[in-house]
């Protein structure tokens, strides 16, 4: 009889780890959902003459660049599904991608109307 409660007792201790294994690795790195695919340099579609660039790197910093006055600046970002944070912005920011095209939305409207704040391609 003792030896049914040991094996009853090792199962359920078991099952408790692999239940907080299981949420733990589920929570892990939500906010790097599609933060991978977003590494790279973006420049804007819309102006062939002197595109804004945009750049992510992997290390989570980045750069913004807008040839037409010379201004440029460095932020960190992060991802938390569709939502592009950066610090440079007091607020949440939407993307879409597709293919080698991301489409940055200034809000939620915006996202939901498809009415992008910023057109890029990724370049190669």
């Amino acid at each position: 009889m003792r030896k049914v409660f040991d094996l009853s007792k090792w199962a359920v201790m078991l099952a408790c780890l692999f239940i907080s294994f299981s949420v733990f690795s589920a929570c892990d790195d939500d906010d790097e959902e599609g933060g991978d695919s977003l590494v790279g340099v973006w420049q804007e579609t819309e102006y062939d003459d002197e595109p804004y660039v945009f750049t992510f790197n992997a290390d989570k910093t980045g750069s913004y660049y807008d040839p037409e006055d010379g201004y440029s600046t460095d932020f960190e970002w992060s991802v938390n599904g569709n939502v592009l944070n950066w610090d440079w912005s007091s607020h949440e920011w939407y993307f879409r991608l597709e293919g080698d095209m991301l489409y940055i939305y200034y809000q939620l409207s915006d996202y939901n109307d498809n009415d992008p704040e910023w057109i890029l391609r990724k370049q190669s």
